[in-house]
């Protein structure tokens, strides 16, 4: 059995280690403003009384 090269293991784990912050820090996006449902009144923005 062969044994893995100490360097081809590290380029496998800094590949899995950028893959994975790519796609948590791809995960934090804005999606768009916020719709309401479509038999639902749109109820913003409102207006407050002032005192």
């Amino acid at each position: 059995m062969r044994r893995i090269q100490p360097r081809f293991l590290r380029v496998i784990v800094l590949g899995l280690v950028v893959v994975g912050l790519a796609l948590s820090v791809s995960a934090c996006g804005k999606r768009g403003n916020p719709k309401p449902p479509p038999d639902k009144p749109v109820s913003y923005p409102k207006s407050y009384p002032s005192q």
